[in-house]
């Protein structure tokens, strides 16, 4: 299920959501599961890296030893408390109200944050944070980070002359390859807007548009959606054009995920979702929490994940 799903309650809390999602595109392609408790250990999809084989009559098959794999969660805690002072409401204020508009305009940052630690989350930077996709498939096979585009990288080149043509060639061709990596093919791409910019230039017979639910226009490379990467709540992009590959010093990432209910690449979560819990006088302060708990675990699947490092901007 997606977390908006999950996520029930009052007019306040589907109001929170719903800015959440619009800052966070990524929950639209992202599923949750529910399970009890705060950790669980769920079965993986196994890898079986044997292949079948003809036998004579009389004969027996080779065999190959199977054993169960399992993929750890446990949960992280995600969110933050808004207060204010009770004494703005002697002096004629509506708390309720002002705490409501409060909410909508804290939750459009919760989104940009969430956003941020769906693609860079990072346990090893903090226990208390969750893993993202980056992390995430630097813990999967290497065959999982495409080397399609060369030891420094690929420049998309602008024009129509043979060079820029051929680099636009060679990157549609690793953008099929990054769809492909992905067991039964990429339910979602994940770029910086201005390497999809350049594409959704050089590449028209490829792409297509739809409209969602809120009236976004969401793009699609052969079919495959493209979710904008978007900005930190600073207004520094998630995905910047400063990574470093071989040489090159101005590349970015492009990400390929499939998600489905604890399968593939899903995040475990509690059965409230994303939770508004009631405003409360505490002490001199009205205070109102919003919370998230969830963790992204392991990939159910070894090829749920995939990137291709080292496009650049020519």
């Amino acid at each position: 299920m997606y977390l908006h799903q999950i996520s029930g309650g009052d007019e306040v809390t589907r109001m929170v959501v719903e800015e959440v999602r619009r800052n966070a595109p990524l929950l639209d392609v992202i599923q949750f599961f529910v399970e009890p408790g705060g950790a669980a250990s769920l079965r993986k999809d196994a890898d079986i890296n044997t292949a079948a084989a003809f036998r004579a009559i009389g004969s027996d098959y080779g065999t190959n030893d199977v054993a169960p794999v399992y993929a750890a969660f446990a949960l992280k805690i995600f969110g933050k408390t808004l207060r204010v002072d009770r004494a703005f409401e002697d002096r004629g204020s509506d708390i309720p109200s002002e705490f409501k508009r409060q909410l909508k305009a804290f939750a459009r940052t919760l989104g940009k944050n969430l956003q941020t630690y769906l693609l860079t989350g990072d346990h090893t930077v903090s226990a208390l944070q969750f893993d993202g996709m980056k992390k995430a498939i630097a813990g999967l096979n290497a065959t999982q980070t495409l080397t399609n585009l060369g030891d420094n990288g690929l420049q998309i080149v602008a024009g129509t002359d043979n060079t820029a043509k051929k680099s636009h060639q060679q990157f549609i061709e690793a953008l099929n390859d990054l769809i492909a990596a992905i067991d039964g093919g990429a339910s979602a791409l994940v770029f910086n807007s201005k390497i999809w910019s350049r594409l959704s230039t050089v590449a028209r017979d490829n792409v297509s548009t739809t409209t969602d639910e809120f009236g976004r226009q969401i793009d699609h490379f052969n079919g495959v959606p493209i979710i904008p990467a978007g900005f930190k709540y600073d207004g520094s992009d998630n995905l910047p054009l400063t990574e470093t590959k071989g040489t090159s010093s101005d590349t970015t990432t492009i990400y390929a995920l499939r998600s489905e209910e604890a399968a593939y690449w899903s995040l475990m979560t509690t059965r409230s979702g994303l939770k508004v819990y009631d405003m409360k006088l505490v002490g001199n302060f009205y205070e109102q929490t919003i919370e998230l708990q969830a963790d992204s675990g392991e990939a159910f699947n070894g090829r749920a994940l995939a990137c291709l490092p080292g496009v650049r901007l020519g």
